[in-house]
């Protein structure tokens, strides 16, 4: 008999014709890989989004409200064998934790970015306590996952490296076409991934090629895009997603904030230079292939140019690149899971 699961997240998710579907593609690709070793049950929140990911997870509880959520909690705590994941520090997930942690249930705690800095551009610097708060109250009686070294100081906790590369994202990599400059943002429309600040300095920079770009995602609505921006839905295909970055040269991570983004091993994966900007220039470790550039139009327009100039041998060395798997990931969590 397979040890219980209970994945716990503030992800907003929608139910259609007996389905349930998420945005972001780790609340599907962690629960369905567990399944393979434990008996996984969901506990994630009800909303409207559009439907992109099918969570193929048939133990899912969506909860309309803040008590719905909590009875949910409550129903999967008489379970005396049962451990609990929780993905991401909010205020569902810390009223959570309360109520597991008062009956003394086995938590794990997953943290995939740098929620202080996300409650900094949301919120403002005052609003920054109530982060820290709920960090050191869950942190009391949880085993840790963080992403990287920087989301948490002075606490232990076991590094993993999310990915959701499989053997089709190394194959067949084509070399891309340099006839005009076509630039890529996969993520989510939110002014903490930088895309709104991304699209004022490309407004201002002055390349001597053509040059276009295409976001591929959905949030907040961009209003008068310029003729040579195109905005794309998500898309929940690997294959389709991989066709994309083949259709482009370089790929513009503009986040303010990350922990260890899919984008950027993706676009590796394909062998697509990628652009960040200094806020997140650890990401880069020792990839091949990732351009730190500074958040303003000069900086940005030469890094683009040198980029472009040098791309032969710049996609010669990223075949050098060590990129983390899907597999060895669900691996090693479900390992740490298992203790």
């Amino acid at each position: 008999m397979k040890e219980s699961i209970v994945i716990i997240n503030n992800e907003k998710c929608l139910e259609a014709n007996k389905q349930v579907y998420c945005e972001n593609i780790e609340m599907k690709s962690i629960p369905e890989a567990l399944g393979s070793f434990f008996d996984i049950n969901l506990i994630l929140r009800k909303g409207k989004i559009n439907p992109v990911h099918k969570i193929e997870v048939i133990k899912t509880k969506l909860a309309s409200n803040i008590i719905s959520f909590i009875l949910s909690i409550l129903k999967k705590i008489n379970n005396k064998n049962a451990k609990f994941l929780i993905i991401a520090i909010t205020p569902y997930t810390f009223i959570a934790y309360l109520f597991l942690a008062i009956r003394k249930k086995k938590i794990f705690l997953y943290l995939r970015s740098d929620g202080l800095e996300e409650y900094k551009l949301i919120l403002g610097k005052n609003f920054v306590w109530i982060y820290r708060f709920m960090l050191f109250i869950m942190c009391k009686r949880s085993t840790i996952f963080c992403v990287n070294d920087k989301i948490i100081k002075g606490r232990n906790y076991k590094l993993v490296l999310p990915s959701q590369l499989d053997s089709s994202w190394l194959e067949n990599v084509k070399d891309s076409n340099l006839k005009e400059i076509k630039l890529l943002y996969v993520g989510r429309i939110k002014i903490e991934k930088g895309i709104f600040s991304f699209l004022d300095l490309l407004e201002k920079i002055n390349l001597s090629s053509p040059y276009s770009l295409t976001l591929v995602g959905q949030g907040k609505k961009i209003n008068n895009l310029p003729n040579n921006v195109s905005l794309l839905n998500p898309i929940s295909k690997s294959s389709e997603l991989i066709k994309i970055y083949d259709k482009h040269n370089i790929t513009i991570l503009p986040s303010f904030t990350e922990g260890h983004p899919q984008v950027l091993i993706e676009s590796l994966a394909r062998r697509r230079p990628i652009i960040i900007f200094n806020e997140i220039d650890f990401i880069k470790k020792n990839y091949q292939g990732v351009f730190i550039s500074k958040r303003n139009a000069d900086n940005l327009e030469k890094t683009i140019k040198y980029i472009i100039e040098n791309y032969r041998a710049i996609s010669k060395l990223m075949k050098e690149n060590i990129l983390p798997s899907k597999a060895t990931f669900i691996k090693e969590l479900a390992k740490q899971l298992a203790n």
